[in-house]
Order: structure tokens, then C-alpha cells, then sequence
């Protein structure tokens, strides 16, 4: 949007208004979104918590402020709703590398999507990764809803794409929103015992099941040959919403992968 847009955009004259009048967090909110071409807070009052959240530079404390000018007794997104949308935003924008947005539309509107033999191993966990974060995200949300944010989180990819190095999602760091790591919240599966060679079964400690944890760690090794990792935490959280301390559980899960690379 252009200087003589923004002229005509009451948002941004409504940011102009309460800047002067010290209220600059308000402001602020009130610019990203009349960048993102929203122009009225009738338009913004009509638009989703979830879509609005899927803009880059709006989180939940921003949303709060913009929320409260027309809706005085709103009340935020609950910190699981906050961390399955922030789990949400991270496969989408993921998965948006390796799919076209109509593939992942139809998996959220419950579609199974056909793929492809020969498919390399980061495509395939991208998806299977999306898809858990999709189920997670139901429990807080309808699917045209998640449509919209995905629609939203690939217009603003397709602008800027943040670097490994940067968090996605959320800011929840504005909101004092404590995001902990999907283990826990992600589905668990069924506790199992050691497969009796020391490795350990699928359990509830685990976001991720034995071979997606195998997988995931082949994906890690196969990326850093590649130089392709400049932070091994960052690099975790982007593309699987894991610590680096996580990662390491489970290379020491199957030290047979590096080796096996190396013999």
C-alpha cells in the first residue's frame, strides 16, 4: 500500500491518532493491519482471532488491543488454544515449501491427500507434521478458519520468508504467553515397553512416534551434510516444534543413523 493509500485508511489514521495521544502498542497493531490491507475495524471486528494471529508482527497482546476497541469484554485465546495456533502456523508455513497451498486445503477440510513414491523424507514429515498440528488445532477452532490463516501465513511467506534463525508463529513473547514444546500437548501414543535392544518403544514422553523419531533425526543429519543448519534449536522448532535438547533424546535414541551416514 502506497503513502496516498494510506490516506484514505482509517486504520492508519485512527494509528496517527493514538500514537499522539501516547498509546503506541495500539498504534502499532493498527499499522501492521492496515498494511496487511485491512481498512475499517468493522472489517477487522468480522475477521477471526486465528486469521488476524496468522499475520507476522501480531500477537496475542497486539490482538488484545485492537480487540478491546470495539469489544470490551473480549477475553484471549486460552495458552492451549495460543500454543496449538503457534504449533498451527509453524507446519503450515513448513509444509507451504513442499506443497501447494490446495493440498494442504483439503487435508484441513478433511481430505487424505495422494502421495507420491519417491517423495524424500522432509516432504513427507512436512505433511505428516501439518496434519498432526491441523488435528490439534480443531479442538479450538472450525476448519474454514484454519483455511483463512493458512491462506493468510502463505501471502505473508510469500512476501517475506523469515530465516531459520527466527521464530514462527506467534509473538508470544509480547503477551507473556509461556509456549512450551508440543510434547505437551501432542497426541501421545500408546505406551510401549524396549524393543529389547535397548531403544526405547513409543511412549507418552515422546510428541512423535518410533519411526517418525527416526525419521526425524535421519532429516537432522541429512540437513546438517547439507550445512544447511546454522542453530540446531532453531532449526528443531521450525520444522518439527522440538527443543534441541529433544533432538539430542533422540540421536541418542538411534546412534546407528550417524553412523550408518558415515560407514
Amino acid at each position: 500500500m502506497n503513502a496516498a493509500s494510506y490516506d484514505d485508511n482509517m486504520l492508519y489514521r485512527l494509528a496517527q491518532t493514538l500514537a499522539g495521544g501516547g498509546q503506541h502498542f495500539t498504534a502499532a497493531a493498527l499499522r501492521k493491519l492496515a498494511q496487511e490491507g485491512y481498512t475499517t475495524l468493522e472489517e477487522v471486528d468480522g475477521t477471526s482471532d486465528w486469521v488476524l494471529l496468522s499475520i507476522r508482527g501480531i500477537g496475542v497482546g497486539r490482538l488484545s488491543e485492537v480487540r478491546r476497541l470495539t469489544r470490551s469484554d473480549w477475553q484471549p485465546p486460552s495458552p492451549q488454544a495460543i500454543q496449538a495456533a503457534n504449533w498451527f502456523l509453524s507446519a503450515a508455513l513448513l509444509a507451504l515449501r513442499y506443497w501447494p497451498p490446495e493440498t494442504l486445503v483439503a487435508l484441513i477440510r478433511g481430505s487424505t491427500p495422494a502421495t507420491a513414491a519417491g517423495d524424500w523424507v522432509e516432504k513427507q514429515l512436512a505433511l505428516d507434521v501439518f496434519s498432526q498440528a491441523v488435528r490439534k488445532a480443531l479442538y479450538y477452532c472450525e476448519a474454514e478458519e484454519l483455511v483463512q490463516a493458512l491462506r493468510q501465513a502463505g501471502n505473508c511467506r510469500a512476501e517475506r520468508t523469515p530465516p531459520a534463525e527466527s521464530s514462527f508463529g506467534l509473538d508470544v513473547q509480547q503477551n507473556a504467553v509461556s509456549m512450551k514444546s508440543v510434547e505437551a500437548i501432542a497426541p501421545s501414543p500408546p505406551t510401549g515397553p524396549s524393543d529389547g535392544n535397548g531403544a526405547v518403544g513409543d511412549s507418552d514422553h515422546f510428541a512423535h512416534p518410533r519411526h517418525k523419531r527416526r525419521e526425524i533425526v535421519q532429516c537432522y543429519w541429512s540437513a546438517r551434510e547439507k550445512r544447511e543448519i546454522g542453530n540446531k534449536d532453531a532449526w528443531a522448532r521450525a520444522h518439527f516444534n522440538i527443543s534441541a535438547r529433544t533432538l539430542r533424546r533422540y540421536e541418542r535414541e538411534f546412534p546407528e543413523v550417524n553412523k550408518n551416514r558415515h560407514s
